[in-house]
């Protein structure tokens, strides 16, 4: 679903890579741990994940 969003122009190796993940799912987790910035981007920006799930947007972080 998140990887509908990604743009085939600018987010080819992301595209590439995730083609590399077989149906065991043996490469899943490099895939996810190369690639969640780019996850959590195309996540942010797919239309109305917002009003699908209650989203904390002022989530309670530890302060440093």
């Amino acid at each position: 679903m998140i990887l509908k969003m990604a743009d085939p122009g600018t987010d080819k190796a992301l595209l590439r890579e995730y083609k590399r993940v077989d149906e065991s799912g043996t490469y899943l987790h490099w895939f996810l741990y190369n690639n969640w910035r780019k996850i959590v981007q195309l996540m942010g920006d797919y239309p109305y994940l917002s009003t699908r799930t209650k989203l904390n947007t002022d989530p309670n972080l530890p302060k440093q």
